[in-house]
């Protein structure tokens, strides 16, 4: 089998398989696919304690290890390969690990006091992977040059928690004067359009709030975190909103396949793991000539 050359141009945010376009849809497909595939992994670790072939502490020490490869193959897949990664971005998944490792704690208390059923012990150890998908996100964003946004698909923060297969649609805004400078950007809080039925009230919510959001550019890190909070402060009035309706609005769809369900996404999953693992690689391209660039 031929070598499989990832590239990723960071002015067009794109990656190119071999030479050839690889379309976001397709790149976000296989950061799912490879998250299904650690989440059997830390599957088959919560059987291995659960008969007892693990001590906690053990298991403890696997998921840590678990959590840390999965954020940090997803970080990477969505900024662009380890060729883009800054201290920055090592620096926010220093803090999103903290996180998950203090979440890990409290996760190995509750199965030490005996208390949990194999079963709640298993979904719970998946949803731990399945919420690396929003490192995949954030380093998408980062990769745009955008401040933190309110939340990201998969971050907990909606009633569908880490099955949240919704997704930012991102536009650059650019200042008409005739300067061409970049005065922000548009993000929009797209329902999976692959859905096949509703099953959140949240994220419909949050896709009419942000119709879209516009994200201003320049802003100082204060000023970020003041932007952001605000907007959070919204996010969270308008989902204790819907929490209180009894249905959902007509013809609003989120998730797709497997979300809801997420366990069975599909076939070919040694193929999607080296094909992260060569994306996570990715090389740089070099400027074109004369200023072009592919679309």
């Amino acid at each position: 089998m031929s070598e499989i050359l990832w590239t990723y141009d960071p002015r067009t945010h794109n990656y190119r398989r071999n030479g050839s376009f690889v379309s976001f849809a397709e790149v976000k497909e296989i950061s799912l696919k490879v998250a299904e595939n650690s989440g059997n992994t830390v599957e088959s670790l919560a059987w291995q304690l659960i008969n007892g072939q693990l001590r906690l502490d053990h298991w403890q020490e696997l998921m840590r290890s678990a959590l840390k490869n999965e954020h940090l193959a997803q970080y990477m897949a969505g900024k662009g390969g380890v060729g883009q990664m800054t201290q920055r971005d090592y620096g926010i998944l220093g803090w999103t690990l903290r996180e998950q490792y203090r979440f890990l704690d409290g996760f190995a208390s509750d199965i030490a006091s005996g208390n949990m059923t194999p079963a709640q012990i298993i979904n719970r150890a998946r949803m731990y992977i399945e919420d690396a998908h929003q490192s995949f996100w954030r380093g998408r964003t980062e990769a745009m040059g955008m401040p933190a946004l309110p939340t990201y698909p998969s971050h907990c923060d909606t009633e569908c928690l880490t099955k949240c297969r919704c997704e930012w649609i991102i536009e650059e805004i650019f200042d008409e004067s005739g300067a061409g400078a970049r005065i922000g950007w548009n993000a929009t809080w797209r329902l999976d359009p692959g859905a096949a039925e509703v099953h959140c009230h949240d994220c419909p919510s949050l896709a009419t709030l942000w119709n879209p959001l516009f994200v201003p550019a320049g802003m100082t890190p204060r000023q970020a975190e003041v932007w952001r909070n605000s907007e959070r402060d919204k996010m969270l009035d308008i989902i204790s909103e819907a929490d209180d309706m009894e249905t959902l609005p007509p013809g609003l769809y989120l998730g797709g396949p497997g979300s809801g369900n997420w366990g069975h996404i599909g076939e070919g999953l040694p193929q999607i793991e080296d094909d992260i693992e060569t994306l996570a690689m990715a090389i740089p391209e070099k400027p074109k000539e004369n200023g072009s660039e592919d679309k």
